[in-house]
């Protein structure tokens, strides 16, 4: 599992998008590999138990979660410290989910 963050508290003249997010903080970027199979699990478990919204929200990225699965299939997380979407898709709120993302890679 990669992760992609910067400072939450990083303020932008516009909001940045998932797909664009490492090249607008390229040079504040931290990026964290985690390997550790429990944590790997419990966002496992998040993911699968996830309800969708069907209502947009933009979401300013302040970090980016990459799951590769062993057969090569990727997930991609993107967050703003409270909104998150998963490939791309809204998540409804759940504060624990928020939490557990916003440990990862600090």
């Amino acid at each position: 599992m990669y992760v992609e963050r910067v400072n939450n508290d990083i303020t932008t003249f516009y909001s940045i998008d998932c797909d664009k997010f490492a090249s607008a903080f390229s040079k504040s970027l931290k990026l964290s590999v985690i390997m550790n199979e429990d944590t790997i699990a419990v966002l496992k478990s998040f993911i699968g138990k996830v309800k969708y919204t069907n209502n947009y929200q933009n979401v300013d990225v302040r970090a980016k979660i990459i799951l590769e699965s062993k057969e090569g299939i990727k997930i991609e997380l993107c967050t703003d410290g409270y909104k998150i979407l998963i490939n791309g898709r809204a998540t409804k709120p759940n504060e624990k989910f928020s939490t557990f993302i916003n440990s990862l890679g600090n």
